[in-house]
């Protein structure tokens, strides 16, 4: 408790043990702990009726404690509640999105009841899987013809091949979190390239 105005615990444990040997205070020693009593030679003693009424005391007080905790607990738990509702212009704000949102879902209900979509025809499709295929295939080259060439280069190569790739500026499937099979099951019947 004293460290919190400054004290050292040393220095405050030296000046108790001064005043135990010079008999102002008692120290009673439990193992490596040390209880410093303040002596009550010269106290006076309560009677019995002092006694009884201190007590009585400190268990109403000790009650008027707990009702007060219950008190703060309550109140705590009614901020906390309050403080979870929602302001007048929050709610306001969220019916404006809500609003919003069904009137963009209406618009989207509208055109497909009323024949508003266009269907996308098979040659489109064709087209569009033509495509794909055709980036995928020159995906697969590319990627082989790297590799071959850089397998050639980097034989007798001791750095990290991280390291090297970081300085050339060569990005990787990996580096940019893609791998060439999460796109071939896309366009099934067509042979997968070995991973590298």
């Amino acid at each position: 408790m004293l460290a919190s105005q400054g004290f050292k615990k040393a220095q405050v444990e030296k000046a108790l043990m001064a005043l135990a040997e010079a008999g102002k205070i008692s120290c009673k020693e439990f193992g490596k702990q040390k209880l410093f009593i303040p002596s009550q030679e010269g106290l006076p003693e309560l009677d019995a009726a002092e006694k009884d009424a201190k007590l009585s005391r400190i268990s109403q007080l000790q009650q008027s404690r707990k009702e007060f905790e219950a008190e703060i607990s309550a109140q705590r738990k009614e901020l906390a509640q309050l403080n979870s509702v929602l302001t007048v212009e929050e709610l306001q704000a969220q019916i404006a999105t809500r609003l919003q949102q069904v009137q963009e879902a209406e618009t989207k209900l509208a055109a497909h009841r009323g024949g508003g979509i266009v269907a996308v025809s098979a040659e489109d499709v064709a087209a569009a899987e033509q495509r794909f295929a055709t980036g995928l295939t020159a995906w697969e080259r590319y990627r082989r013809m790297f590799r071959d060439i850089w397998d050639t280069v980097s034989e007798n190569l001791e750095a990290n091949q991280a390291d090297v790739f970081e300085d050339m500026g060569v990005e990787t499937d990996e580096a940019i979190g893609e791998t060439l099979a999460a796109y071939q099951h896309l366009l099934p019947g067509r042979k997968k390239a070995k991973a590298c």
